[in-house]
């Protein structure tokens, strides 16, 4: 996914339907510069707090984020002006981000703002519809920063509609960031991908697929990863796996028995997806329920004035790139036949600020998510000290020996950059506080030698481990969490606590 942030000094734009891993992207992205010195900072714009505030406040939260996080992972301070109003948020806004770079010895600031939409002129809530005039003077400030700092104030913006990057102007006022940074959709999965994906799940659930289930997958869910996640899970609930020494394998003929099952649990991820179509793209989305109806001759005509409507939804996945308005997704063209026109009849009496919360997406329990996130983060933190101890008495307690073996350890940087840059200037011990579960499962696999008496089974390990990560998934897209893998999560930590209790730490 690197390929969406090629150069380090230029603005980028992510956009894509709800559940294909946009803000998966952002938070790789945040992982990847980790080390570098270099801030960024995440933005959740569909946060009341954000969307609901004037743009010259918006700013000085913004600013306050970044003193918060240079203190926090570089361990600088650096004074700043605040005390933002309408008329001296510009001037401030920029001075502070220079002090900010400055004082924090930083390469690069780097503003991430996802559900761009909320904070975008004409499309914002019944919460923001003040951004029909804010829009302007926030995004006017930020270019002139960015200008200013000869890029080292950088922004990505993330969400469904791109209008904020698209649109020459609003209201008659030219567009600040318009052809400062392209828009990228991010593309379906490919059957290849989808492999690398359903592989890598099954081998840690006791099953294996036979080749053409991977085409199968990419072609019946259009390569939307979060759907065909659903369709194996589904699968998987029904497999009977009554020899753990031995892998089931599965077939196109294993997901379509289970065609009913699946077309019903994947519905309320249809509607969640949908749902960005209804607010963002009223009017194609009622072209979208007409292409459903396979009316081939108002297609061929709409087509004939409005071609790059299918080419729109084609870039989201929706539809085929063949520009003859088939549907990519076939449970999505079902959806809209039967329930498109009542779906968006329950939501168009509302605007998105006053939206009943029956309708909305479901909401997590953050009370579970937050206590996932505590025990992850306990074991995360004796992993780190377990990792270092066992490591200096191998090495004999010689630095450089123990990061040769870290850096031979984990895994290349989708990025390219290089494993040996963490540990420039920094010891070990530094080092391992950066990593996360993928890393340090790593390390500890491939050191099973050193490792392997403290956790007995290796398989089992790995398995705990990539249960346990379900947590960090959660957390970032505060997602909701069934009973079933709340309960898989707490067994997986409590086994991985049993085996680091061994040792004093």
């Amino acid at each position: 996914m690197s390929k969406y942030f090629l150069f380090p000094k230029e603005n980028s734009g992510l956009f894509g339907l709800r559940k294909t891993g946009k803000t998966s992207v952002l938070r790789a992205l945040q992982r990847r510069l980790e080390g570098r010195p270099v801030l960024t900072e995440y933005i959740e714009c569909s946060n009341p707090g954000v969307h609901s505030v004037r743009w010259w406040q918006v700013l000085e939260n913004v600013v306050e984020r970044c003193v918060d996080t240079l203190k926090r992972d570089f361990r600088r301070d650096a004074e700043v002006r605040g005390d933002y109003n309408l008329t001296n948020a510009g001037t401030r806004f920029s001075s502070d981000i220079k002090a900010i770079l400055q004082l924090g010895q930083l390469e690069q600031v780097v503003l991430m703002l996802d559900e761009v939409e909320f904070v975008t002129h004409g499309l914002s809530g019944a919460l923001g519809q003040h951004w029909d005039r804010d829009f302007v003077p926030f995004w006017q400030t930020i270019r002139s920063t960015h200008q200013e700092t000869q890029g080292k104030l950088v922004f990505v913006v993330a969400g469904v509609n791109p209008a904020c990057v698209e649109k020459s102007h609003f209201g008659g006022v030219q567009n600040p960031i318009f052809q400062l940074t392209a828009p990228h959709f991010l593309d379906p999965f490919n059957a290849a991908q989808v492999r690398e994906m359903v592989r890598s799940i099954g081998k840690y659930t006791g099953i294996k697929f036979d080749e053409t289930v991977y085409a199968y997958l990419q072609d019946t869910y259009g390569g939307h990863p979060f759907l065909i996640r659903i369709g194996c899970s589904e699968v998987w609930k029904v497999t009977n796996l009554t020899n753990p020494e031995q892998l089931v394998t599965l077939n196109t003929q294993s997901f379509q028995h289970m065609g009913l099952e699946i077309r019903s649990r994947l519905e309320h991820p249809i509607k969640d997806i949908l749902l960005s179509l209804v607010w963002w793209y009223p009017e194609e989305y009622d072209l979208l329920r007409i292409l459903a109806t396979g009316d081939a001759d108002f297609v061929s005509q709409y087509l004939t004035h409005e071609p790059n409507s299918v080419f729109k939804f084609a870039q989201y996945g929706i539809l085929k790139k063949t520009g003859a308005g088939e549907f990519a997704i076939a449970d999505v063209k079902e959806f809209l036949n039967r329930y498109g026109e009542t779906y968006k009849k329950e939501l168009s009496p509302f605007a998105r600020g006053d939206m009943p919360p029956e309708l909305l997406p479901e909401v997590p329990d953050l009370e579970l998510v937050g206590r996932l996130f505590e025990k992850r983060s306990e074991i995360e933190l004796k992993l780190r000290k377990v990792i270092i101890l066992y490591l200096n008495v191998k090495c004999a307690f010689d630095a450089t020996k123990i990061a040769q073996v870290m850096v031979k350890s984990l895994p290349k940087r989708v990025d390219k950059s290089d494993v040996r840059d963490l540990f420039i200037g920094r010891a070990p011990q530094e080092v391992v506080n950066q990593l996360f579960c993928p890393d340090l499962k790593a390390i500890i696999t491939n050191n099973w030698e050193i490792f392997g008496s403290l956790f007995d089974n290796k398989p089992r390990f790995e398995m705990n481990m990539d249960t346990l990560n379900i947590a960090r998934r959660v957390d970032a897209h505060t997602k909701p969490l069934s009973t079933t893998e709340a309960t898989e999560f707490n067994n997986s930590y409590s086994w991985l606590l049993g085996r680091l209790a061994k040792v004093t730490i």
